[in-house]
This record gives structure tokens, C-alpha cells and sequence, in this order.
């Protein structure tokens, strides 16, 4: 009999286990009717909570501009010939465009953001705190107070500064200074302008025409260090590149005052344009001198050829070769125009060679851009990156000194640039002389046929030859004197405004529909998950107890 009642107890059991298993979902919507008033005051505090935060939080807009690139095209010879469109690919002289893919890029550079820090002196902020309950004015040109800091300790100053001037509109002026965790001043000011020296520099308070005198006032500023506000500046600045636009550029800013997000957009493309422009018309500036200094030279190697034809004639009694030389030139064709290509294909190398092996133009632009030739985009690219190298040296020249760890920096890595242009260029010199090779062997071949020709004859065609080439070079070089010198008359800017910055209509953030629901599902989750877990085993406030 207690067998059987044992096997009766524990078939109880299993199903007792197996009812607790399954969730009773009715007991638990009783549960939590019961205790309404729970989820009331949760729903209460919550909400409440998530409205303060949204009349609290100063909206964020985003500031919108729109820029297209100007991708001018190279120009190029007129003339016809396989020499003439070689020669083109070079780009001497201020051809070809900018690449909107990458202008994103330099749009964003430290150096165009550190500029527009400094212009609108973005190392300061200022807004006036209306009390615990309301949201915090942002100021930007209309602060009664502003702060003027030396250009030195701003870019130098390694303490995160908090100023605050404070008063009821009867007592004096009261400013407080911190620097880290420390204040350092804390006194009441009765004129201003206000010397306010701290361990980290001086800095001098002054009031403006927006101080209401006699009105209560809290206001707030902070100071930061030139790379902080660069830093944060790029945090809140983001650069895209709408390819399906026209290739356009869009400039966004996200900022809690209107006036400065805007002032921030327009002035990031109006000091990129600036700065664009200004390197474009060193590069046109050092290509020109390049050419004047080509052009001279060349000049004076046409007259030592011409003078060289002229004494070659007269001492050989020649008066009617010359037909009969140009004659002899066409029908050598197509192995002439190579062989014109290659050797200056190779004189071109060894200008690079030569410009960036001497110790007076090792910190020259290299007025070669873009083009073919065989070469590789990588080598392009090369010749680009140490242009850019070069600029960057040369701005950086005007406030850093011979020998400062800025300069000796660059130099390194221009050196590294150049190293590699220069074994690119030697691997383009020794394939360009061994098609050299090859072509002479193919014209030893075509003299061998031509051996009834005169000595003298075959002497003059190599005359005509090399007067030829440089024929073709020096009006080349003409022309792209004349390209160039156009560019340096014209002050287009690269980014083209499409649209000036303007806000969005709604504020960014905070995201008032989120936040609402987020704080509603809190109010709700907070104490169902109370109940569910802290009030486990309690049915109506009672405990339940086994009955033996």
C-alpha cells in the first residue's frame, strides 16, 4: 500500500513539474494589474525624465553644402604627330584636373582644418547656462564676454580651461578659472578688460556691446588647445562625394548654433579654394621658370645645329643635299619617329634624374604630370605625393625653423619619396635604352641598304635629325609657355558653390519620437521585470506553504 502510494506521490510530482513549465501568462497580467500603481509612478518617472532630457539638450542642426569640382582639361598640342602627342602626355605646364575623390580628402586635412579653427577662433566656446531646468544658450559673435589668447598658447596649452562669470545683476562680477581639476582663479571683477593669468598663460577677459548691465548673468566658456577644437571640428564635419550628382561634394557640419555651423561649412571650402588655388599657382610658377630655363637652353643647342649643318655643307661643297637628305628621312619613317620618341622619351628622364639628384632643386616641384608613356599610375602617383610633400614644405617653412623636428620630418619623407621616383625613373632609363638598342640595330639595317648612298649624305641626315628633335621639343615647349601662362592669369577655385551652407529644417538631434519611446518601453520594462523577479512566490501579498 505505500508502495502504491509512493508511486502515486511521485507521479504527482511530475505532473506538478510539468504545470511549472508551462508559462501562466493570465496569472501574470493578474500580477501586474494588481500592482498599477507600480507601472504608473515607473511610467511617471520615465517620461518625465525623457521630456526633461529633450527640453534640456540643446538641438542639434545639420548644415549643408554643395561644391563641384572643376576638372579642367589638359590642353594639348594642335599639331599632329606621334612626337607632338608624347610630348603632350607630360602635362608641363598646369594641365589636367583634380580628382573629386581626392579633393574629399584634402577638404578634411588637418591643414585646411587647422586654418578654419584659427579663423574662427573655434578654440573658444561660450554659452550661458539658464539654470538646472532649462536648456543652455550656445553663443558665438554674440557672447557678452569674449576671450582673447594668444595664438602660441592656443596651440601649445595642454590643460582644458573652464571660465564662468556670474552675477544677480547687484553684486559685482564673479569669474571662476579651472584648469583641469584645479581652480586657479576665484574673484569678484569690476573692470574689465580683465588680465586673467593662469599657470598656462595669460588671458584677457573682455565685455562687449551684448553685456546687459545690471541683468543677471551665468555665463560659461571653454578653452582648448589648437589640435583638440581640430579634433573635435573633424568629429562633427563629414565630406562625401556624390559621384551621381555631377560629381559634387557635400560639406556637412552638425552644430547646436546655426550661424557658426554655417560660418564653419562656407569657410572649410572658402580656405580649401584658397589653399588650392595657391598651390596651383606655385606649380604654374615653377613649371614656367622650368620651361624658360628649357626653352634657353634649347635655343641655344638649335643654334649649335644649325650651325653645324651650315659649316658641314660649306666645308663639303654640298648645295643641293638637303632635297635629297629630307627625301632619305621620309622613307626611313616609322623607325626615325621611334627612334625621335625613345631619345626624348630618355632626355625627359634624365631631366627628372637630374632634378631631383641636384642638391639645388632637391626641394623643387617636378613640373611632370599625368600622361602615359609606359609608365605606371603608380609612378603618377609618386610624382603627385611628392609635389604635394614639396608645398607642404614650403608652407611649413614660413613659421618652422631649419632643423625642428617638423622639418626634419618632412625632409624625411620627401627623401623616401624621391628615393623611389628616382628608382623608377633609372628602370624607365635602362628600358628606354634598350629599345634604344634595338632601333639602332634596325636602322643598321636600313643604312645597309642605303650604303650607295654618299658618306656625307648619311652625315647630314644625322644632322637634320637632331635639329629635328629639338624642333619639336622647343615648340612644344612654346606652347605649353603660352598654357601656362594662361594658368597663372586665371583665378578659377577648384571647388565650384553650388549651394551655401543652410540648415535642416528639424534638428538632428536629440531625436524627440526616440527618445520618448525609449523612455515609455523603460517605464514599462522597469517593473515588469520588478515583479517578475523580485516578487517571485508571492501570490496576493501572501506566502504559499506545503502542506505535509
Amino acid at each position: 500500500m505505500k508502495e502504491d502510494n509512493s508511486v502515486a506521490a511521485g507521479g504527482s510530482a511530475a505532473s506538478d513539474a510539468g504545470r511549472a513549465d508551462v508559462i501562466d501568462f493570465g496569472r501574470i497580467l493578474r500580477n501586474y494589474l494588481r500592482h498599477w500603481w507600480l507601472f504608473a509612478i515607473s511610467l511617471a518617472l520615465c517620461l518625465g525624465a525623457a521630456v526633461f532630457y529633450v527640453k534640456k539638450k540643446s538641438p542639434i542642426y545639420l548644415m549643408k553644402g554643395l561644391v563641384v569640382v572643376n576638372q579642367q582639361e589638359e590642353g594639348g598640342m594642335t599639331q599632329a604627330g606621334g612626337l607632338t602627342a608624347m610630348l603632350s602626355s607630360f602635362g608641363m605646364g598646369g594641365g589636367g584636373g583634380a580628382n573629386p575623390e581626392n579633393e574629399t580628402m584634402k577638404l578634411i586635412s588637418n591643414t585646411n582644418l587647422t586654418d578654419v579653427v584659427n579663423t574662427l577662433q573655434l578654440q573658444k566656446g561660450y554659452w550661458l547656462d539658464n539654470g538646472f531646468f532649462s536648456r543652455r544658450t550656445n553663443l558665438y559673435k554674440d557672447a557678452p564676454f569674449v576671450i582673447d589668447i594668444p595664438q602660441n598658447i592656443l596651440d601649445t596649452i595642454s590643460a582644458t580651461t573652464f571660465f564662468r562669470i556670474k552675477t544677480d545683476g547687484k553684486s559685482p562680477l564673479h569669474l571662476t578659472v579651472e584648469q583641469g581639476k584645479h581652480t586657479v582663479i576665484d574673484t569678484d571683477v569690476r573692470q574689465f578688460p580683465y588680465m586673467a593669468k593662469t599657470p598656462y598663460g595669460s588671458f584677457n577677459i573682455t565685455q562687449t556691446s551684448y553685456y546687459q548691465k545690471g541683468q543677471p548673468l551665468n555665463m560659461r566658456a571653454v578653452v582648448v588647445s589648437t589640435p583638440v577644437a581640430v579634433d573635435d571640428l573633424l568629429n562633427n564635419i563629414n565630406v562625401s562625394y556624390l559621384s551621381n550628382k555631377a560629381d559634387a561634394i557635400q560639406v556637412d557640419m552638425a552644430d547646436a548654433n546655426i550661424e557658426r555651423g554655417n560660418d564653419i561649412v562656407n569657410t572649410t571650402i572658402a580656405l580649401y579654394n584658397e589653399r588650392r588655388l595657391n598651390d596651383r599657382m606655385t606649380y604654374n610658377k615653377e613649371t614656367l621658370d622650368f620651361i624658360e630655363q628649357r626653352l634657353l637652353n634649347l635655343y641655344n643647342e638649335l643654334e649649335v645645329s644649325e650651325s653645324k649643318i651650315e659649316n658641314y655643307k660649306r666645308d663639303n661643297k654640298i648645295v643641293n643635299a638637303e632635297a635629297e637628305a629630307e627625301y632619305i628621312f621620309a622613307q626611313k619613317g616609322a623607325i626615325e619617329t621611334n627612334h625621335t620618341e625613345l631619345r626624348t622619351r630618355v632626355e625627359i628622364y634624365e631631366m627628372i634624374k637630374q632634378m631631383l639628384s641636384n642638391p639645388q632643386t632637391q626641394y623643387s616641384l617636378i613640373p611632370f604630370t599625368g600622361g602615359q608613356l609606359g609608365l605606371s599610375e603608380a609612378y603618377y602617383k609618386l610624382i603627385e605625393g611628392y609635389n604635394d610633400l614639396i608645398l607642404q614644405r614650403m608652407q611649413l617653412s614660413s613659421s618652422a625653423k631649419p632643423g625642428s623636428n617638423a622639418m626634419n620630418q618632412i625632409d624625411t619623407q620627401i627623401g623616401a619619396v624621391r628615393d623611389n621616383i628616382l628608382n623608377s625613373v633609372n628602370r624607365e632609363l635602362q628600358g628606354a635604352r634598350i629599345s634604344l638598342s634595338a632601333i639602332a640595330a634596325e636602322q643598321g639595317k636600313s643604312d645597309s641598304r642605303m650604303s650607295q648612298i654618299p658618306r656625307m649624305e648619311h652625315e647630314l641626315i644625322a644632322l637634320y635629325r637632331d635639329r629635328e628633335v629639338k624642333n619639336q621639343i622647343y615648340a612644344y615647349l612654346l606652347q605649353k609657355r603660352e598654357e601656362t601662362q594662361i594658368q597663372l592669369s586665371q583665378n578659377e577655385p577648384v571647388a565650384k558653390v553650388i549651394d551655401y551652407s543652410y540648415p535642416t529644417i528639424k534638428p538632428v538631434k536629440p531625436n524627440v519620437p526616440i527618445v520618448l519611446a525609449a523612455g515609455l518601453l523603460l517605464g514599462l520594462l522597469m517593473p515588469a521585470l520588478y515583479l517578475q523577479f523580485f516578487s517571485r512566490g508571492t501570490g496576493n501579498g501572501k506566502s504559499t506553504k506545503n502542506n505535509d
